[in-house]
């Protein structure tokens, strides 16, 4: 029997065919090496322990593109071509209806879970200790003490000082003119789930006899720290040495526009304010765009080459004041050679071919602390000891 639409029953049926052959081109490249570097690296601050997840997803990617290919192109198109025109314009109006009143009753959901910040960042150590800034996207709240318990681990102090920065005591300020050790970075260099002194930060400023200014907020990318950094450096006399943690996850995090950020701009770091318009303001478009672990290849080039900016400008800025620079990479897994490490290329275009000092260090995940998962005391004090032994004779110099 001929079809009363042909030209709809190709269309409707290519359509689905289309989405179809993208489901099964997506996991035919998607393997492990692609996974990780797009995936798993740039979005997760605890890569998972196996890929098994991601194979299943996998295969089940496969057989739903021939699914569609095979079953539902073809019903699709024969339904199509049943309908005249008119009569296919209109199901394809109430179909277009229909996903957006579904799209803004789940806005409309999300927000209700809302408070200033969305459900999936609310929660976090660094917005409930911090504040809005308009510089920096959030920082952390001056002179104050505030005593937090997650599920089964210890009730940790996070005292601030007055400059706004994790410290002994929210009554104190460093002292400008002394030999300053300075820390940048995130969660790790901050010492999320410790108390100060167990930080590696306090325990490297104790061992070199310099004070310690911990610039370190939890959340914050490459760009966020660089610029506290600069900060820093202006109202510090006689820095010594800059400590940048620098994990992959910021690959990510450097890209999310729903704060100031730091771009690359005809080679030159340039500060561009949080993305603006109707849409920018949806929960579910900051859900697609900022949360979802995935980077394109254009958006990996694009955050690669913004974080060889950072990290150069980094290690520039703290020469220029005198004070000797240490990338420090923290890495959860057992001692490996660099090549065995799935952020092996990473490192190697961000630091080795900048000639840039860094400290690749392997941290047991059995040294996580349960329900903060971050470096226990133990693994706190191995960051220390592998700092130590590298900057020690940088200083002497």
């Amino acid at each position: 029997m001929d079809p009363k639409n042909p030209l709809g029953r190709a269309g409707a049926q290519s359509i689905v065919g289309l989405f179809g052959i993208a489901l099964v081109a997506i996991a035919v490249r998607a393997d492990d090496s692609w996974v990780r570097s797009h995936v798993v690296l740039p979005n997760w601050f605890l890569p998972p322990v196996t890929l098994r997840g991601f194979h299943v997803a996998r295969v089940a990617a496969v057989l739903l593109g021939l699914l569609l290919l095979a079953v539902l192109g073809p019903k699709v198109g024969r339904w199509a071509g049943a309908q005249s025109w008119p009569q296919l314009f209109g199901s394809a109006a109430r179909i277009a209806l229909a996903l957006l009143l579904a799209l803004a009753t789940a806005e409309l959901v999300v927000r209700r879970w809302d408070s200033r910040e969305p459900v999936w960042r609310k929660g976090k150590l660094e917005f409930r200790i911090g504040q809005p800034d308009p510089r920096l996207g959030w920082v952390l709240v001056p002179s104050r003490a505030t005593l937090l318990k997650n599920g089964s681990a210890r009730a940790i102090h996070y005292r601030i000082d007055a400059w706004g920065d994790r410290a002994s005591s929210e009554a104190a300020s460093p002292d400008p003119s002394v030999p300053t050790l300075i820390v940048s970075g995130e969660s790790i260099a901050f010492g999320h789930g410790l108390e100060y002194e167990e930080t590696f930060a306090a325990i490297v400023g104790d061992r070199l006899g310099v004070q310690v200014v911990n610039l370190g907020v939890g959340g914050y990318g490459s760009d966020q720290a660089y610029l506290r950094l600069t900060d820093a450096l202006a109202r510090l006399d006689k820095p010594v040495a800059v400590l940048t943690v620098f994990l992959p996850v910021q690959l990510g995090r450097d890209l999310q526009d729903y704060r100031p950020r730091l771009v690359l701009s005809n080679g030159k770091l340039e500060q561009v304010p949080a993305a603006s318009g109707l849409l920018s303001h949806t929960r579910l478009r900051d859900l697609l765009f900022n949360e979802l672990p995935y980077l394109s290849d254009a958006s990996l080039s694009e955050t690669m080459a913004l974080n060889k900016a950072i990290v150069r400008a980094t290690a520039r800025a703290s020469r220029a004041r005198g004070a000797e620079p240490l990338f420090v990479i923290p890495s959860f897994g057992q001692p490996r050679t660099l090549g065995e490490h799935p952020e092996a290329f990473i490192v190697r275009e961000l630091f080795q071919e900048q000639n840039l000092p860094y400290l690749l260090i392997d941290i047991d995940p059995a040294r996580l602390i349960i329900d903060e998962w971050h470096p226990d005391v133990i693994g706190a004090r191995q960051i220390a000891d592998e700092i130590e032994r590298a900057l020690r004779p940088r200083l002497a110099r």
